[in-house]
């Protein structure tokens, strides 16, 4: 048990986070299915005449969040615990997401789930908190809290690709903005594609090192 993976096996054996650990290797088989479809889909962008440059970078930027989700959730740095919240942290983010976007009946089955983890969590002192702003209580999971370890359900992809691959931040900057279309950025799309283009091998370069490391030291 000398890898992140081992520690983590060993601790379901021992009957600790197992349903953690579960949907870890589910929701990084998923991502990586992700990124290699996306890759795929770049290879044929860019197997034409032309480059059209703001769909590869919409593209990039999917491969580049995704890798750095799939390395926050597999954390080798970190202990069991940690990877454990953030793992829950993240199962809540996509039961919520379900919530919001479905229809009324499969919304409420969505709750019941949620609800059972919550109190199955409760049990192994794992603290699931809902959102809050002053007196209001919201329909959704902020943050999740095992002793002095806890992972926030909601984030925002700056901040993760910035705390997870760091080098990639200053570029994935640069990739949002041509994808929202702002003025400066954009306009390099056709002023400069060249640069462009390099800009975008790159991030997918360095987002897929990321990746890869993620999973391997996991």
């Amino acid at each position: 048990a000398r890898s992140p993976m081992g520690r983590d096996i060993a601790a379901s054996k021992r009957g600790e986070h197992g349903l953690a650990l579960q949907n870890r290797v589910q929701h990084v088989e998923t991502a990586s299915n992700a990124i290699i479809a996306n890759l795929h889909g770049l290879r044929l962008l860019l197997a034409g005449d032309t480059f059209y440059a703001l769909p590869c970078i919409s593209v990039a930027r999917s491969v580049a969040e995704t890798a750095a989700t799939v390395s926050w959730m597999l954390g080798d740095s970190i202990s069991v615990e940690e990877r454990a919240v953030r793992s829950y942290a993240a199962m809540f983010r996509s039961i919520d997401q379900g919530i919001a976007n479905s229809l009324p009946a499969d919304a409420a089955r969505f709750r019941d789930l949620r609800e059972r983890i919550v109190r199955d969590l409760r049990k192994a002192n794992v603290h699931v908190m809902q959102r809050r702003k002053g007196e209001t209580v919201y329909d959704d999971i902020a943050l999740v809290r095992m002793g002095d370890v806890q992972a926030k359900a909601a984030f925002q992809y700056t901040q993760r690709i910035g705390s997870e691959i760091p080098r990639l931040a200053g570029l994935y900057s640069n990739l949002s903005g041509m994808a929202h279309g702002e003025q400066v950025h954009a306009s390099a799309t056709y002023d400069r594609p060249d640069s462009v283009a390099r800009l975008l091998a790159l991030a997918v370069v360095w987002a897929v090192e990321g990746w890869s490391r993620a999973v391997h030291q996991w």
